[in-house]
């Protein structure tokens, strides 16, 4: 493919409303996990990890987190909506938790701090691993002259009762019964995407099916994500040698543990003593449907610094439904 440029990020999270606080924490190995008003089933209290923003719930809340990120990347690059498209990345179809009114509610909020609306609109229900969809997405409303530039925006939040309380019956979230539950918690980020070539671009993406699924009977082998990565690498023109960190959604789920270790075994080729991973769910908890958007915009801050061990990145994600994706992200530039 030709690379798409991320000309423009930005970051809400709970360890940072903005990019720079967040990459800080989260190099610091900070976190912000606290224990909260839900309970589990025999009244331990969950921990959590939410951003700061008061009285604010539902799709009001998501909205607010997303105009942070969207004003963050609209500073860091400007873009004309009238000829730009606004690509949104939204929880996974069959969360129950999802408020039919929250695509135009989060629209709308990032068309107000954009000032206008955008020449093209796609909304995306693939969760954590909808990331791989959104940046075909943009490709394709580029390639096809829709819009010169793509404003990717991923936006989720576990922090609500019927989110909790789902996960809770699965036995899902880290709790006083399930100790390789993942910690909930919320965030936005948005990506600025552009054809270019000088800066930190996305250079592979990738995306298969898996039939094994986090709450079925289907032996884990890893199938989905080792097609995922594949399909990446051979996008971006690469081999895995070529590649000199991970960085992945693993977020405490023994599931997707499994699931990401058959996987990549699936992919090597022999031994390879030293493959750094990077997992920002360390550090904010899970956040869903952000997290693609979240570890790209991540990159494109800290790939220029050389905070991190490389210039090339192999992401990979996965979510509920057995979608699998897989970005190759580098930076063509010497880090300062």
């Amino acid at each position: 493919m030709s690379p798409l440029l991320v000309s423009g990020f930005g970051i809400c999270c709970p360890v940072g409303y903005f990019t720079e606080a967040a990459c800080a924490a989260i190099h610091a190995r900070l976190d912000r996990f606290k224990t909260s008003e839900f309970i589990d089933d025999v009244g331990v209290r969950l921990v959590t990890s939410s951003v700061p923003l008061g009285d604010l719930y539902g799709p009001p809340r998501l909205a607010a987190m997303a105009r942070y990120a969207v004003a963050e990347s609209l500073r860091r690059k400007a873009l004309r909506p009238s000829r730009s498209a606004l690509v949104l990345l939204l929880s996974d179809r069959d969360r129950t938790d999802f408020v039919p009114t929250t695509a135009d509610t989060v629209r709308l909020s990032c068309e107000e701090e954009a000032r206008e609306p955008f020449a093209a609109v796609e909304v995306l229900r693939g969760g954590r691993a909808g990331i791989a969809e959104a940046v075909s997405a943009s490709r394709r409303l580029l390639s096809g002259g829709q819009a010169e530039r793509a404003l990717v925006v991923g936006v989720d939040s576990y922090l609500n009762p019927h989110a909790v309380n789902a996960f809770l019956r699965q036995k899902r979230l880290l709790s006083s019964e399930a100790s390789d539950g993942f910690i909930p918690g919320e965030a936005a980020a948005a990506l600025i995407l552009e054809f270019g070539e000088a800066g930190v671009q996305i250079a592979g993406v990738g995306q298969a099916e898996d039939s094994a699924a986090v709450t079925g009977d289907e032996p884990v082998l890893g199938l989905g994500r080792s097609a995922a990565v594949r399909a990446a690498l051979k996008d971006a023109s690469c081999a895995l040698d070529d590649i000199h960190f991970e960085l992945t959604d693993i977020s405490g789920e023994a599931f997707f543990a499994r699931d990401l270790a058959h996987g990549m075994a699936r992919v090597f080729s022999h031994r390879r003593e030293h493959f750094p991973r990077v997992q920002l769910a360390d550090h904010v908890g899970e956040v869903g449907a952000a997290a693609g958007p979240l570890s790209v915009a991540y990159l494109a801050r800290s790939m220029p610094r050389a905070d991190l061990p490389g210039r090339a990145a192999l992401l990979h994600f996965a979510n509920d439904l057995g979608l699998r994706a897989a970005l190759v992200v580098r930076n063509s530039t010497e880090p300062s």
